[in-house]
């Protein structure tokens, strides 16, 4: 025995770590297992939402086909999408009216028969083809006036949206197809290259994430939809203003109205130089329409800020931010009338139909905007298909009465 009275060779007893109780264990197990279930369950859910609903659900349109001059083009997996890549039932070779324009043409949250090109063709007994899709702008017009041309219309329409039409010129201009286009024609597109502070670049990962998460995929759009439409949950770190209209509740966000207010700014560079690219496009327009025996005009779409202004104010509702953006707009449809008038381009503003039509809709205790989307229901976009049946009657031939 050792001097402690201990065996020789022995060592003091130990105590050995602690094992996983069995417990701990089953919890563990239990975690990972509701984990897998979880995401098998979102998996089933979404592959399900896109086998039997269109997708996004009531969300922006992600389901695009890249192209050179356009950026993109529908996919004909969306409902009524034709093989080029439009919303229509067909592609018709030749039709009597062509439109172009952006989401507001296209119809958001309304079927197809509901946009206001197609109500336009049950007013005046007339055949139409719509190459509206949302996030288009004067660029995507301009590539998509040839290409109305060769369908032989006896009118081709602009549905003009002042609030980001001019913006969407930035998106394309610096593209390999439209910067060498553009310095041709003498029109620049450098200035997009730079004032890009205001884009979505310095947003966080976590911001990234979500909007993936929301705009992405049909899980994601759907939550969202029912939040907000079903709800009328406004997301976390949203700020802006809650109205009620006629008993159905509307927000309209701060980030958008800076964002419109911007976009309709002439003191930004990439605006104005926007703006003047559209005004000598335009003119261009005009100039091959009339040399192609084609009825062209121009359909000014209000934004939802201008037709709500007064409503918000009777509410006492008090933001700088809504009375520039609105300030900005009406400037932006002056200086465009005036321009169009000035080169013999029809115009109409449909902003008059769309208040009638508004408070209409309000009186019957009917909504007339989603809660937190800026296009309208079906009696918004027939109020843009009155006005385009106006603006017919300006560009056709005397007599002809439509």
């Amino acid at each position: 025995e050792d001097s402690l009275g201990k065996p020789p060779g022995k060592s003091p007893m130990t105590k050995c770590p602690d094992k996983p109780t069995s417990a701990s264990g089953n919890k563990v197990r239990k975690a990972t297992l509701l984990l897998s279930s979880v995401i098998v369950s979102i998996l089933i859910l979404e592959l399900g939402l896109r086998a039997l609903t269109p997708f996004p659900i009531h969300g922006p349109l992600v389901n695009r086909i890249p192209h050179e001059a356009l950026g993109y083009v529908l996919s004909q997996g969306l409902p009524y999408v034709d093989k080029d890549g439009f919303r229509n039932p067909h592609a018709d070779s030749y039709v009597d009216i062509v439109t172009l324009g952006d989401s507001h043409t296209y119809g958001v949250n309304v079927p197809f028969e509901h946009s206001w090109p197609y109500q336009l063709a049950d007013m005046t007994g007339l055949s139409v083809y719509n190459y509206g899709v949302g996030g288009y702008g004067i660029l995507e017009y301009a590539y998509l006036f040839d290409e109305a041309l060769k369908k032989r219309p006896r009118y081709i329409l602009v549905g003009l949206y002042l609030p980001n039409d001019l913006e969407d010129y930035c998106d394309l201009a610096t593209s390999d197809y439209w910067f060498s286009a553009l310095r041709t024609a003498n029109l620049d597109g450098s200035v997009c290259l730079v004032n890009t502070s205001h884009r979505s670049d310095s947003v966080g990962l976590r911001k990234r994430l979500e909007y993936a998460f929301i705009h992405r995929t049909a899980t994601g759009s759907i939550i969202r939809h029912i939040q907000t439409e079903r709800f009328h949950i406004v997301p976390a770190g949203l700020t802006g203003t809650r109205l009620d209209i006629g008993g159905h509740p509307l927000f309209i966000s701060d980030d958008r109205l800076k964002a419109h207010s911007r976009q309709m700014d002439l003191r930004y560079e990439a605006t104005s130089a926007a703006a003047s690219a559209a005004r000598h496009l335009f003119k261009e327009m005009a100039v091959r329409a009339g040399n192609a025996g084609v009825g062209f005009g121009v359909l000014l779409i209000p934004s939802q800020e201008r037709v709500l202004f007064q409503i918000a104010q009777h509410q006492a509702v008090s933001s700088h931010l809504w009375s520039q953006c609105v300030e900005n707009e009406n400037a932006l449809v002056r200086d465009f009338q005036a321009f169009f008038r000035r080169h013999g381009v029809s115009i109409v503003d449909a902003f008059p139909f769309v208040q009638k039509a508004f408070d209409r809709t309000i009186a019957a205790r009917k909504p007339f905007y989603p809660f937190m989307d800026g296009h309208p229901f079906t009696p918004g976009y027939k109020a843009y298909a009155e006005a385009a049946r106006k603006l017919l009657r300006s560009v056709s031939h005397p007599g002809r009465g439509y």
